[in-house]
């Protein structure tokens, strides 16, 4: 029953293209024989009724009108859709719609009174021009655009989500956080302003009440690692290291291919010292993703922790040749063959981690160590 009023509007646009909105707040008819409704019925109908009535003596006309119906008839008819109305759903629509308005114009004017025909198309392309002018100062930029569809839906929370989001594009998170404030209040189970609030206060160190916000997602929908995952970031980031392995096991709960989970529950357990685990969920996560050089470094770390200096060489290896320009590697490495007294290999590698990074003093001291130890 809203199609009909949305049709309509549609058709208000193409005559008279101004208020265009990205993202209406449109009313939804429940009755049909609400005024509003019932009267774009009529007109549609009648609409319809003269396409066919001139099909046998203007079959452009008609022809141009029952374009219009057909082709937006995908999108506005009886299939149910999220939005009800979105202005690019005329794109295709509007060829029926001018071709049957200047096919009207023709048969109307062009004969008798050319000059007035030629005058309505020269109005019509130039009011058009203009207006397409106008419009683009709004799409100028995401904040434009989005302060514009506020200013015309201001009780609907995705507009004001979006303006949020291009405040925190440009790192004015209070006022993102402000339009996240308006949207919960708004939709109060809005998931993605609940996200992006807590992005917002993640960026301002307010971990607490990121916390908070992380925590209403996960109770939204409980299937949202990325909640979980940032919510352990936060809590990895104040040493609650519990509550961080808390919310990386849940992610793998989840989703048992998601490699950076099984990585992060590798360094958190590295951190409370159990490298047995962190082993096990480094290994995990090379099984998933054999292509990141730090899932084969911080293995090789934990490895080199529990003194099993020759499988964590293997590892910084294999970290090298996936990423060759890692001096923190190299240093690594050297360390594991100065604990196995491998000198001239531990000063190679303390020769690279400097050609890589000259400033790293602490592989510069030990470098000196390494070749006295060589020339001993």
């Amino acid at each position: 029953m809203t199609q009909f009023n949305v049709i309509l509007k549609y058709i208000q646009l193409l005559f008279i293209p101004i208020n265009q909105n990205l993202d209406y707040d449109f009313p939804i008819s429940t009755n049909f024989f609400e005024l509003k409704t019932l009267m774009s019925f009529i007109i549609l109908s009648s609409l319809l009724i003269v396409a066919f009535a001139l099909y046998k003596k203007f079959k452009i006309i008609s022809f141009g009108i029952l374009w219009f119906f057909l082709t937006l008839s995908v999108e506005s008819s009886i299939i149910p859709l999220q939005d009800v109305i979105f202005e690019h759903r005329t794109y295709l629509p509007s060829f029926g719609f001018f071709l049957a308005i200047i096919s009207s114009i023709y048969v109307l004017l062009w004969r008798r009174y050319k000059f007035l025909a030629i005058s309505i198309l020269v109005c019509i392309i130039c009011t058009n021009s203009y207006l397409t002018y106008s419009r683009n100062k709004i799409w100028k930029n995401d904040l434009t655009l989005w302060t514009d569809v506020v200013l015309k839906s201001p009780n609907k929370a995705r507009p004001l989500l979006n303006q949020g989001f291009s405040f925190a594009e440009m790192k004015q998170y209070d006022k993102a956080i402000v339009n996240y404030n308006k949207a919960i209040y708004v939709s109060p189970k809005f998931e993605a302003a609940y996200f992006n609030r807590a992005m917002a206060y993640w960026n301002l160190k307010r971990w607490d009440d990121a916390i908070a916000d992380y925590t209403q997602v996960i109770e939204i929908n409980p299937k949202n690692t990325e909640a979980f995952g940032n919510r352990g970031e936060i809590y990895y980031l104040l040493q609650q290291w519990d509550k961080a392995l808390s919310d990386y096991t849940e992610i793998v709960e989840i989703d048992k291919k998601s490699a950076l989970a099984y990585y992060k529950l590798g360094n958190t357990y590295s951190k409370i010292q159990d490298f047995e685990n962190a082993i096990d969920n480094y290994s995990k996560a090379i099984d998933i993703d054999e292509t990141v050089a730090e899932y084969y470094c911080n293995r090789g770390n934990a490895l080199s922790a529990l003194g099993r200096f020759k499988e964590s060489i293997n590892n910084y290896t294999h970290a090298i040749n996936l990423d060759p320009n890692d001096a923190k590697i190299y240093f690594n490495r050297a360390m594991s063959y100065g604990f196995l007294e491998q000198w001239n290999e531990a000063v190679a590698d303390f020769d690279k981690t400097l050609e890589i990074d000259s400033r790293y003093k602490e592989a510069a001291a030990l470098r000196e160590i390494a070749i006295r130890n060589c020339n001993r």
